[in-house]
């Protein structure tokens, strides 16, 4: 939405009272004297109230002098008002703007600290120049934070007049892999559902002989970055979802929760470090039963939810690997001392017997 552009006559008044605030305080304040004072004991004096035969009236005089001091007064203090609203909100940082304006300084700052441990990364793994460093922070604590948070912004974005959302109706979860060390996969979050053995196996069949696997592998295996479903019950159909034992289902027998995958990498120089895979879930009910708002509630879900704490997963997950790094550094170093160690029995003291015979 276009911002309106500033009023020059508004912020000109202003600037002039800034610069003449002495006067301008003298004629707010006795402006008040105006109507108690002025026109009640000098009116008639000044020619600004006349009497009538049962009342007084005002002159011209006394109606144009009153219309300019009260038109006066309020342009001062509303160009005041004004002014002060557009310092703190400029136009060009005003209302979402300003959201945007503070999201994107957020995101250069992270992106500028998550270049720099991908820089890290590479130098440790690839170019051999540098030792892994020492982690301080806690990045396991810190990704099941965000999943949490995730949750939270989900809940207002899933939140309509129809249904009600509770923290236990969504479920985020975060799966990595450091394919340089192995093709294992780890949650980064406490586990629910499926086991990795379940959502990496083999393709299975459902009861009528389809190929099925789960979506968490179908999204893996392909080449998109993300998938959606709003019906489980159709990723099932599809060959894209294996029920767990938290889904819940109709009296029909059909699954009522939705499921989204999405699908990230820290790469560099075509070196691919990390891997991971953000899940959301229902299992009680659907994201949305607005049949019209599923196009919107997906891009909203992936462009102004996922997309803004990305890069904060990014940087835990890099932080998580170089501190993974460290400790096996640290524990070839411990491996290397230890053969280092040459072990020899203590020195016993001579035997107060045979001494005695020598010294005979």
């Amino acid at each position: 939405m276009p911002q309106k552009k500033d009023s020059k006559f508004m912020m000109w008044c202003a600037k002039i009272q800034e610069k003449h605030w002495i006067a301008n305080f003298l004629l707010v304040r006795l402006s008040l004297l105006w109507y108690s004072l002025i026109l009640a004991y000098l009116g008639e004096d000044l020619n600004l109230i006349k009497a009538a035969e049962t009342h007084k009236m005002m002159t011209v005089a006394g109606w144009i002098s009153t219309v300019v001091i009260t038109a006066v007064v309020a342009l001062s203090e509303l160009s005041k008002l004004y002014a002060d609203r557009r310092r703190i909100y400029p136009p060009e940082v005003s209302g979402y703007a300003l959201l945007n304006t503070l999201r994107g300084s957020v995101e250069n700052v992270c992106e500028s600290k998550y270049n720099t441990l991908v820089a890290k990364i590479h130098a440790v793994k690839t170019e051999r120049k540098e030792t892994p460093p020492v982690i301080i922070s806690n990045p396991p604590k810190q990704l099941q934070g965000i999943a949490d948070q995730i949750t939270q912004c989900l809940l207002s974005l899933l939140r309509d007049d129809e249904t009600r959302w509770r923290a236990g109706d969504v479920y985020v979860s975060i799966a990595y892999q450091f394919p340089l060390e192995s093709n294992d996969w780890h949650w980064a979050t406490e586990e629910q559902g499926l086991r990795f053995d379940e959502l990496l196996g083999s393709p299975g069949t459902d009861e009528n002989g389809n190929e099925r696997v789960s979506t968490f592998q179908f999204l893996l295996k392909g080449n998109r970055d993300n998938i959606f479903y709003i019906s489980k019950e159709k990723a099932k159909d599809e060959g894209h979802y294996i029920p767990d034992d938290l889904d819940q289902r109709d009296t029909k027998g059909k699954l009522l929760g939705s499921i989204a995958c999405y699908k990230g990498a820290v790469k560099k120089a075509d070196v691919t470090y990390i891997r991971y895979i953000l899940t959301i879930t229902s299992y009680s009910k659907p994201f949305t039963t607005d049949a019209k708002g599923i196009d919107n509630l997906r891009y909203n879900m992936k462009n102004e939810v996922i997309s803004d704490f990305s890069i904060r997963i990014n940087i835990e997950l890099c932080l998580l690997y170089l501190s993974q790094l460290r400790a096996s550094e640290d524990q070839k170093k411990t491996g290397q001392l230890l053969k280092g160690f040459i072990i020899s029995e203590p020195m016993k003291e001579p035997d107060k017997q045979t001494q005695e015979e020598k010294e005979r």
